[in-house]
Order: C-alpha cells, then structure tokens, then sequence
C-alpha cells in the first residue's frame, strides 16, 4: 500500500481518529464542551499523529460519511466501532474522550487506544482544571437596600508543575477550560505513550503582505523527502479516485506532503484532489499554505483562487490573485483569473482591462470570449457580436465539456447581472409613475434595454448542450419579456399612456417570473437549488 511504503520510508505521522463521547445529564453535570475539534487543532499545530475529529466540522469526517465509511455520524460509536472507522481511514489510534462539569470544576478523561486495544489513560486528578465554587471564598457585600451581592475572585489552580489560568465560576468560560484541559492531554501524551515518535510539524499559514515573502517555519524544511516514486503514488491514487476512495487518497497525499513539504507535484495533487471530493475551501488553504512555502510558484496562487472561486468566496480568490501579479505581473493565467473574479463581483470593466492586457499580449479564444460577456453587462451588443466572431475565428473549443463550461459560466453570470436588474427594473416603474419627464428617467431606460438586448445577444449565440435547452429557451423568453417591458415603459414616459405603464409592469413580472422558472430548470438539470431572480 502507498500510505505504508510513505510511512516506511520516512517515519510518517501516525493517524488518529478522536471520539468525543456526550455523557448524560445527570448528576455529573453539563457534558456539552466540544473539546474534539480543539484537540484535533492541538494536534495539528504540534505535529502529533494526524488528526481526525469525530465531528462533521472536519472535512476528512464529512468526505467519509458521503463515501459510507461512517453510517451513523450523528451517534457516538463504541470504542470497537470507532477502532473500525480508524482501520478503514488507515489510522492507527483512537483517542476516546469523556468530558463533564461538575460545580465549578471542568473535568476529563483521555484514553489512547492502537490497533484496537487500550495503550493509555491520564490520570483522573490530571484533569482537574477549576477549582469547585465551594473552595473559593466570596467576598459578601450589601449595598443601601440590603441586597447581599457574593463575588468569586478568580484564582490559580497547580497542576502537575503546570499553572492554567480560570476565571472564576462567575465568568465561567468553558472554552478556556477546554483549552486547558488539552494542553495537559497534549503534554502528557508527548511525554508518555508517544514519547519517541518522529513528529513533523504542520506549515502555518502566515498573514503575509502583498508581494512579500512570509516567514515560514525553518523546520519545516529540513524533512527529507521519502523515497517513493512520485509517478507511481500519483497512479495509485489515481485509481484510488475512480474507485469512489477520494477520502484514501486525501488522507495518503497528507502524509506525502507531510514528509516532502516542499514537493510542488505532490502539493498541487493534494489540491486537486480536495476538489474531486467536493472540498474547495479546503483546497484553497492548502494551495495559498503552499504557496507561501514556494513563493516562486506562482501557479498555486493561481489555485488557491480558483479554488476560493468554487467555494464562493471571491474577496479570497482576490487576495491570492494580487499576490500573484505582484511576484509575476506577466502571468496570463492571473490576468484571466483576475478578469473571471471581476465578472464574478459584477465588475466588467475592471475585467476588460486584464482582458485587454492578455489580447494586447496574445490573442486568443477564451481571451475574445469573455471579452463579449464584459461587454454583455455593459450594454454593447455589436461589441458582443464581434467579440464572439473574433472568439469562433481564434478557434473556440467545441468539445462537448468545454461547450457545457462555457455555458455554464455564461448562465452564472448573467444570472447574477438579471438579479441586479429586476430590482433595478421595479425601482424605475416606481419612479418613473412620479417622475416621468425626468430626462434621467428615460436615460436610465434606455441604458437598461441596452443592457438586456446585449445579455440576450451573448447566450443567444452561445452554444447550450442539450441538457439545458429546456432552461435555455425559458431564459430567451424571459430575455425578451423585459425587452417588451421596457418598451412599454419607454412609451408610457414618452405619452402618459397608464396602459403602456400597465402592460410594462405585467411583463416585468411575466419575465421575472420565466427567468426564476429558467434558474430553477437549469439547476435541476444539473442537480442542486437555484436561487430566485430578485431577492437579494
């Protein structure tokens, strides 16, 4: 196995998976102190074994309850059933953790199980974080009135040669005392039971400025690459992926990168890996943490925004993409990636100048494509027109997938901008009823059907695939809907006519409506929930 040769060869992290177990509410108190995915962090920061938290705020957890590893997430397993989830992660240890309140004491129990079998517990008093309220005198004051007021002052408790700061039962905070109680579990595991293991610390991403290099760790650096094939892992994987096992190969990438921290292809592996499994956000971090380890390669600022870009997060996809053009202004792929965010935000003329830049430079297709899906949004439609034949004379790619992508981001974007413009549409019927010789009202119109006649050119002539015809032609008939509507409306400022000013209202939401029904057929063609025109 690929994970095993990895591990051999240089002395890997150890996996483990952590269980956090929910006592009842008895007379021990409250249970509910999430101390799981603080653990997992500790872990992480430190370099102890690889952690994977019991928790569906872990990505790895979540990508294996979608594969069926895990059938019962929202139950605490028993030690036998989380010792077999671990086996199939390829995790050697289980850690099981019982935590309770009791008065003003936070209390704990750690047990580290491998391969199945108990290794090691704490010892109870180890966990003894607060003292109980009943050990801390008050101070007792009475103020005009009589009323008696108690105030704990917070105090220190020693434990084990360790001082942990509380807070007093008054101003309790349970994350704290969480924090506490993990600081002791971690120390003590690195001392006891795992006393010995090679640890490799994980890559901190720091707030690095734009254009700067950051501070990465030294030894972050001095791990030696293990000596495995990388041609041969990335095939292993490879069929890992299209057996339906993304979560394996997720989890045997991590310890490649781990040992070999500065192997750019095993990197942007992991990267892409983490979006097959439906993980973007993740893979964003992991290419920006790269790249801040690799500052030269300037590709995988070029992923961590692509990346931010599916999981939604445009100002993310930003950030990575000026860093980028501050070490490479030159980079094609930034500018494209650039003009793409622009669209994204609903900037088309900030994109046009990247795209004018990239055409300036090297004409090409995609370049003269997106070019007409800026003027789109600005209201040219010649512009559009001739963008789209300079686009089909450079060649555009006709394969089926590229065709359906390019539609697909056609539709993404116009969606956006028809949104815009419906709320845009209702606020000038409204004033245009109480100001309709206002020469700004009229211009506002005209500039809006000018609009919606370039938006309908654009998708127009866009190929759609077959799958989305029945949208298609839902969202050409809303298109031309809000042409009429604006027609009407232009005839109502120019006349008074109220019939022109009803029939203007009746098709803005005649087309409204169309253009919900297009998103809604569009999303189910492809899977998922569509978002209605109008309502941000």
């Amino acid at each position: 196995m690929v994970a095993a040769a990895i591990a051999s060869a240089a002395n890997a992290l150890s996996g483990v998976l952590i269980v956090q177990e929910m006592v009842p509410n008895d007379e021990l108190g409250d249970p509910n102190i999430a101390v799981t995915n603080m653990l997992a962090g500790q872990f992480e920061k430190e370099g102890i074994l690889a952690p994977v938290a019991w928790s569906n705020a872990d990505p790895i957890f979540r990508a294996a309850i979608n594969e069926g590893i895990v059938k019962k997430p929202s139950e605490v397993p028993s030690i036998a059933a989380a010792s077999d989830v671990a086996k199939k992660l390829k995790l050697e240890y289980v850690i099981f953790i019982r935590t309770y309140q009791r008065g003003g004491n936070v209390l704990g129990r750690i047990q580290l199980f491998k391969n199945g079998k108990l290794v090691w517990k704490d010892p109870e008093k180890a966990t003894e974080v607060l003292k109980s309220d009943q050990d801390i005198k008050p101070t007792v004051t009475k103020d005009k009135k009589g009323n008696v007021t108690k105030v704990f002052k917070p105090e220190t408790t020693k434990l084990e040669d360790r001082m942990i700061a509380i807070n007093g039962p008054d101003g309790l905070m349970l994350d704290d005392c969480a924090a506490s109680l993990i600081r002791t579990w971690t120390e003590f595991l690195k001392t006891g039971p795992l006393k010995g293991q090679t640890f490799s610390p994980r890559i901190n991403t720091p707030n690095a400025s734009p254009g700067l290099q950051p501070d990465v760790p030294s030894e972050a650096t001095t791990i030696k690459a293990p000596q495995v094939d990388n041609k041969q892992l990335l095939q292993d994987l490879d069929v890992l992926i299209k057996s339906g096992q993304g979560i394996q190969a997720v989890l045997i990438l991590r310890d490649a990168v781990d040992v070999a921290p500065q192997d750019l292809e095993r990197r942007m592996a992991l990267v892409r890996t983490l979006l097959l499994v439906g993980e973007p956000e993740l893979a964003a971090k992991e290419a920006r943490r790269a790249a801040e380890l690799l500052p030269d390669k300037v590709e995988l600022r070029a992923m961590a925004a692509r990346a931010w870009m599916q999981a939604g997060r445009e100002d993310e996809a930003m950030a990575d993409l000026n860093e980028a053009v501050a070490r490479d202004p030159n980079s094609r792929e930034t500018r494209m990636l650039l003009a793409e965010v622009n669209l994204a935000k609903g900037r088309p003329q900030q994109a046009l100048e990247h795209l004018d830049a990239l055409i300036k430079d090297k004409p090409t297709a995609d370049a003269w494509f997106r070019h007409a899906l800026c003027n789109a949004l600005l209201g040219q439609k010649d512009a559009v027109l001739a963008d789209l034949a300079k686009a089909t004379e450079l060649g555009l790619a006709t394969a089926p997938q590229d065709a359906a992508a390019r539609y697909t981001d056609v539709v993404e974007v116009l969606d956006r901008k028809v949104t815009v413009l419906g709320n845009d549409l209702r606020t000038l019927h409204q004033r245009a009823r109480v100001r309709r010789t206002d020469p700004e009202v009229k211009q506002i119109a005209d500039d809006l059907k000018a609009v919606v006649n370039a938006c309908l050119a654009m998708v127009s002539n866009v190929q759609a695939p077959r799958i989305h015809q029945s949208s298609h032609e839902r969202r050409i008939l809303a298109l031309n809907l809000l042409i009429q509507s604006l027609t009407d409306l232009s005839g109502f400022i120019a006349t008074n006519d109220e019939d022109a000013l009803a029939e203007a209202q009746i098709n803005l939401g005649e087309a409204l409506k169309h253009y919900a029904n297009a998103q809604s057929a569009f999303k189910e063609e492809i899977g998922g929930t569509a978002k209605s025109v109008g309502t941000e």
